[in-house]
């Protein structure tokens, strides 16, 4: 985190000495998936606000056979290459700090603005992740917040594939359908069993998935780790304390799979299987998990099994934004038009990014993620 400020005493030199550990602490919490992306930073001055991401087809032996002394081959092998464009947009936080409040504790207020701005800013990356991998692009939150994908972006929504899985249901390749079947069963019927993770991961190894660091690596929320915890096939067969220094936030490993727990379910993407059916499929509803009615109402979480260069976060630093993982503060004091008498501080960050599955055109790219998704017994 970075911050820059339009005073020239020695104002900034104190900011930024005294509060940007305490940032950077405040967004490490709370960066989970974002830490498995493919980042990629677009030039600047080149006359286009994004990036095309590019990925060769699979390994195959189509193409490959014996070659006759002396004859050149004629069957030639082409190696196809798919992309996705993804356009960029910019994000951001203003906030407003008067006369009054500064002049009886400025440092104290600009700590707390400072640690909760932070916080914002890695809470809406995380959000923009799940959204990119989850959602029904370019539709609005349950709540009315609008959706950070564009209309048109490829998600795993609506995939009719078997890398969108739904637990307890024996999938027919029409993923709508699937969900609704899901949606009526009751909790008990979807929650995480050893079967439906053993599917989940076998997905992405007989489809050839690149693994990260030689693991899948599986980002769980926390309700339905709690009743993954409570399961003695699992617990006594996991390995713990895997080594933190290559899966941060690790759990533990099972099956090829290290669990990273992922918090705050208003945070990740969580559909509301109390609404009617086809309503909310691929639709975010926040907190929806508080407030559960009964077994069938409640919160439908998606759990996501990542191979390498599942999803990308391409992005440009400069004028228009800063990196979103380590966003640069803005502290603006000096009087202008718009604060004439200099009766408040404004503090605040922007970025200039995207996030998108890393899903290609090409005939026989894959996704390099499955979305698992669960029911939970936590209430």
């Amino acid at each position: 985190m970075a911050f820059q400020t339009t005073q020239t005493d020695g104002f900034s030199n104190r900011v930024l000495s005294y509060y940007n550990k305490q940032l950077l602490q405040a967004i490490a919490l709370n960066l989970r998936l974002s830490n498995y992306a493919r980042q990629q930073a677009v030039p600047k001055s080149t006359g286009f606000n994004g990036i095309r991401f590019f990925r060769p087809r699979r390994a195959s032996r189509a193409g490959v056979g014996a070659l006759a002394e002396g004859t050149v081959p004629t069957n030639l092998n082409d190696v196809n290459v798919g992309y996705i464009d993804i356009k960029l947009l910019q994000r951001g936080s203003l906030s407003k700090i008067s006369d009054i409040v500064t002049a009886t504790d400025l440092l104290d207020t600009l700590d707390v603005y400072s640690k909760t701005l932070g916080a914002d800013a890695a809470l809406d990356l995380e959000s923009v992740n799940w959204h990119a991998i989850c959602s029904l692009a370019g539709t609005a939150d349950a709540d009315g917040t609008a959706n950070p994908i564009p209309a048109g972006q490829k998600t795993l929504n609506n995939s009719n594939t078997m890398f969108e899985r739904f637990a307890g249901v024996t999938q027919t390749g029409n993923s709508q359908n699937d969900y609704n079947t899901f949606r009526a069963n009751a909790v008990s019927q979807g929650k995480i069993t050893r079967p439906v993770h053993l599917g989940a991961i076998t997905q992405l190894k007989i489809n050839g998935v690149p693994m990260i660091n030689g693991k899948y690596v599986v980002v769980i929320p926390s309700p339905v780790l709690f009743d993954l915890r409570q399961d003695t096939t699992w617990t006594n067969t996991a390995q713990f304390n895997p080594d933190q220094l290559l899966w941060k936030w690790a759990q533990f490993e099972l099956d090829g799979g290290v669990f990273v727990e992922a918090m705050r379910p208003d945070l990740l993407f969580t559909e509301d299987a109390s609404q009617a059916a086809n309503v909310g499929y691929g639709v975010h509803s926040p907190n929806v998990s508080n407030t559960p009615s009964a077994e069938s109402a409640g919160a439908i979480f998606s759990t996501l099994y990542l191979g390498e260069d599942a999803f990308g976060i391409p992005k440009m630093i400069g004028d228009a934004g800063s990196d979103p993982a380590t966003p640069a503060l803005k502290i603006v004091k000096n009087p202008d038009s718009g604060n004439p008498l200099g009766q408040f501080i404004f503090v605040g960050w922007k970025s200039f990014y995207m996030s998108a599955l890393l899903w290609t055109n090409e005939t026989t790219d894959v996704p390099h993620c499955v979305q698992l998704r669960t029911r939970t017994t936590f209430f």
